[in-house]
């Protein structure tokens, strides 16, 4: 079939123009010599599913000839939530994939619509531990996970201290706490995007081809690995040292014979609880060929409170007539240690820190090899030992077996340590490491194109943020919440993305210890309960001034989003026990698991 456009008829400008189609009865329509096609205008007849597609943009815009489309849609509009989509609680692993959607290059969330999304360039997250779900007064559960403002109580909380932020966000939604961290921690935690894995695992077996031999200079720790581990420092890293007076440091003997290689020494110690601290009880040293060079013990200078046994393997009798002190042990350290000599230990800052002593050149067990979890999670000595070496140390009373002393042994641990050194050089760079499907969410956001920068502040108050908020362009610590929030609005102008962390009042709450009956409490009225529970409760109106005052600093394009979640162990935790004979009050948790459900967590999520 070919289909002939008739050029002999005007058609006027706008109207559309008449197509017919044209088949030749004498010959193949197909045909190259049909007579009939040579002066016809043939067009390609497009397949039925673009022709049905056009089709259907012509139904819904409907335009005169020459005139542009042009897109009404606001460059920030509202967001708009798909309740068909969400079919469980949010979690903070949401918010986060939708940052990564709108900022990096992370795939769209279909539980919520914004459509141009690209105008959005900023996303301020404000974690507010005061912010829960008993300031809602709803039952939130599997079935209930979000909520219109204005059908909230009038009386509740929320609407009579928060005006502000009533009117600011059209809707609550109910945030999934998890028990594993904190909201700051699975927050920055995002897992690496498949072409950075591709890169990573390429760059691996370059360095394998290039990488002939595994020398023991590769294992040292380097200057800014040690002020990361929080070494004491030596003088001839940096040319001045860290450490106090009364500490001693390594130094370069002109008389000892020099070897091929450097000598490497396995060291390892044992402390004792006293009024001062840790104090050294106990120092072993192991050389390459497994011989022991010391294994003494040491009287601590101050009154012993606790042994740690469990921990330490310490007993009084062990330091029955003990005279060594601290300054004898450092004296022997100097005539057997040098600064060529290669000390080995796991986690070897705190030996070093026992002992007042600074050296240079340190093989870390704890960084040589990684947790099975990844960076920047450290391995203890007992896993290593049992994974790689097919050994059990560190035994306690509950894993005590074949004859196993309780608690640790330096010289065993000393052992331990030099044996995965040997096994990490005979196997290569590679032995023992994990390489982790996780990264710092800011270390992500670098990467994109354009590059984001982001930053956290917190108050004194706040709750320990993750490992992983150090790659963070930013981080700084503010002393109270009026000067955190004008740090916010001057971040805000410099950042893409802005994590602010107000203080954990429930901190300052009493911790219980279940072990401890409480004293059976009066009956209280409805009076005396309201006054308890406004007496408890953090003023959210001081919240309120902080979200208006930040709102109106925001430039257009700017995610806001409120969260009100902490570790829920620790909320259960600072609950008191409920007396066995006190009556419940109505509204009250029978069940401790309850608490949990009670302090869920809650998310406010606006755009400017």
């Amino acid at each position: 079939m070919v289909c002939v456009i008739d050029t002999s008829k005007t058609v006027p400008f706008g109207e559309p123009t008449t197509i017919t189609p044209y088949i030749s009865a004498t010959s193949d329509p197909f045909s190259k010599n049909d007579p009939a096609r040579v002066n016809d205008v043939r067009i390609n007849v497009k397949p039925p599913l673009i022709k049905r597609r056009r089709q259907r943009k012509k139904e819904k815009v409907t335009l005169p000839c020459g005139s542009f489309l042009i897109s009404l849609n606001k460059p920030c509009q509202d967001i708009r939530l798909n309740l068909n989509e969400l079919k469980d609680q949010l979690t903070i692993k949401d918010l986060r994939l939708l940052l990564l959607s709108w900022l990096a290059d992370g795939a769209r969330p279909s539980w919520i619509q914004l459509k141009r999304s690209h105008h959005i360039r900023r996303f301020v997250v404000v974690h507010a531990p005061a912010l829960n779900s008993s300031s809602f007064d709803i039952d939130w559960n599997q079935q209930h996970i979000f909520s219109k403002t204005d059908n909230l109580s009038k009386t509740c909380s929320f609407r009579q201290q928060m005006p502000f932020s009533s009117s600011l966000f059209d809707e609550v939604i109910s945030l999934k706490l998890t028990m594993k961290s904190h909201p700051v921690a699975e927050f920055c935690q995002c897992s690496i995007s498949n072409s950075e894995r591709q890169r990573r695992a390429h760059a691996r077996r370059a360095n394998l081809k290039s990488t002939k031999l595994y020398t023991v200079e590769q294992c040292i720790l380097s200057l800014d690995e040690m002020l990361e581990a929080g070494y004491p420092i030596h003088s001839s890293l940096s040319g001045h040292t860290n450490i106090p007076s009364n500490w001693v440091e390594t130094h370069k003997k002109s008389d000892l014979v020099k070897q091929n290689k450097p000598r490497l020494i396995a060291l390892d110690c044992e402390m004792c609880l006293t009024p001062i601290g840790l104090e050294l009880a106990r120092i072993s040293l192991i050389d390459e060929d497994m011989n022991t060079i010391m294994d003494e013990m040491v009287q601590p200078s101050h009154p012993i409170i606790d042994y740690l046994t469990r921990y330490s393997g310490i007993r009084e009798e062990h330091l029955v007539g003990v005279t060594t002190s601290l300054q004898d042990i450092q004296q022997k350290l100097l005539d057997i240690i040098d600064q060529d000599t290669i000390l080995v230990g796991h986690s070897l800052e705190c030996d070093l820190k026992t002992l007042k002593l600074a050296h240079p050149n340190v093989i870390d067990t704890a960084r040589l090899y990684h947790h099975r979890y990844g960076p920047p999670l450290r391995p203890s000595l007992k896993y290593l030992a049992a994974r790689w070496l097919n050994r059990i140390i560190q035994s306690d009373e509950d894993t005590l077996m074949d004859n196993l002393v309780v608690g640790h042994d330096s010289c065993v641990d000393a052992a331990t340590s030099m044996e995965l050194v040997s096994l990490k050089l005979a196997r290569g760079p590679d032995f023992g490491l994990y390489f982790s499907s996780t990264e710092s969410i800011f270390s992500r956001l670098e990467r994109c194109r354009p590059s984001r920068l982001g930053a956290i502040f917190e108050t004194s108050g706040s709750s320990r943020h993750s490992p992983f908020t150090k790659h963070a362009k930013a981080v700084k610590r503010c002393d109270t919440e009026d000067q955190l929030v004008d740090e916010v609005i001057d971040a805000v102008g410099c950042y893409d993305f802005v994590w602010a962390s107000l203080q954990d009042h429930s901190l300052n709450q009493p911790v219980f210890d279940p072990r401890i009956q409480l004293p059976v409490s009066p009956k209280l009225t409805s009076e005396d309960s309201k006054i308890n529970r406004y007496c408890h409760t953090p003023p959210l109106s001081s919240l309120d001034g902080y979200v208006q005052k930040i709102w109106s600093n925001l430039p257009a394009g700017t995610v806001l989003v409120v969260i009100g979640a902490t570790k829920s162990d620790d909320r259960v935790s600072r609950s008191p026990p409920p007396s066995p004979t006190s009556e419940t009050q109505e509204g009250g948790l029978n069940n401790p698991m309850d608490a949990l459900n009670h302090r869920a967590g809650i998310c406010l999520l606006t755009l400017k």
